[in-house]
């Protein structure tokens, strides 16, 4: 188990996962975590989010030194004080090695593959963030073996909520028989609301309370669905602040007589919601890492 370390995953796609990873990890770097993001997903789109896919490997340093191959070697300084080991491509074939190192009777070797990849550089960072795929259900495993503290998005509906419980289910699980008793949920996180919907939001909110039989929190704090502004962070990789930044400073439209970038309204919102989630997350994070014993 790598006591710095969050997992972020959901059974299902479409909740927002990786933004959310990019944005909890680029905040806490631009606020002085020593932070460090890992792609598990053959899909590798934290790369795009993070506006270095030029420079990714579609997952293959990730993939060697999962396996014991090579070492782990991030891409240093996507931001300030922000690494990144990307996903993709390369990962695809990884659950199969996987099985097949279980099949030949190295079942807790399988199980802890990226634990001990990581385990050489954990001192060099104060935070590691982990994106994991939603369907890929081996390396779901992997990951939350490495992992201290989980996090799951969930957007508002009832087939992302199937998904949540599915994740519980496997948290309780590796929790008493998958050899990491120290996983800890720090909580659930709400993406993709309508901010105007509260009385939806209640209703999630006491759903997912009767679900988890209120063991675990739900983040005050949510992200709202800001289709145009997401959408152009990725294109653009960018993260959620800097999109606000380059919106606020943008010459309007009197201004020239160029073309002009149009740019969402909703970016000083969308960016607000990331920076009060991210600032729950860590301070949830902060307050278990001193509540163990030394």
């Amino acid at each position: 188990m790598i006591p710095n370390s969050i997992l972020v995953t959901n059974g299902k796609g479409g909740v927002g996962k990786t933004s959310l990873v990019a944005n909890v990890a680029g905040l806490a770097a631009a606020s002085g975590w020593r932070t460090l993001a890992i792609d598990t997903d053959p899909q590798g789109n934290l790369a795009r989010d993070l506006g270095v896919l030029e420079a990714a490997d579609d997952g293959t340093n990730l993939h060697e030194a999962i396996l014991g191959r090579t070492s782990l070697a991030p891409i240093t300084s996507v931001r300030d004080r922000l690494d990144l080991a990307p996903g993709g491509p390369a990962l695809d074939g990884l659950t199969s090695e996987i099985h097949t190192i279980m099949a030949r009777g190295q079942y807790l070797t399988a199980l802890t593959l990226l634990e001990t990849a990581l385990t050489p550089i954990t001192g060099d960072y104060d935070l590691i963030i982990i994106d994991s795929p939603p369907g890929e259900r081996a390396l779901q495993t992997l990951a939350a073996r490495a992992a201290h503290h989980l996090v799951i998005p969930t957007a508002p509906d009832d087939c992302s909520i199937d998904g949540l419980g599915a994740v519980f289910g496997r948290f309780q699980h590796l929790r008493t028989e998958g050899g990491n008793p120290e996983l800890n949920m720090l909580g659930v996180a709400l993406t993709l609301t309508v901010t105007q919907a509260t009385a939806v939001q209640r209703r999630v909110r006491h759903t997912l309370s009767e679900l988890l039989d209120d063991r675990v929190e739900v983040f005050a704090s949510t992200v709202r669905f800001a289709q145009a502004a997401a959408v152009a962070c990725r294109r653009d990789g960018r993260l959620a602040h800097e999109y606000e930044q380059v919106a606020l400073n943008a010459e309007p439209r009197y201004a020239t007589t160029g073309p002009v970038e149009a740019y969402s309204r909703a970016a000083t919102g969308l960016a607000s919601d990331y920076q009060n989630l991210t600032n729950e997350i860590l301070t949830a994070h902060t307050n278990h890492q001193l509540r163990r014993p030394a």
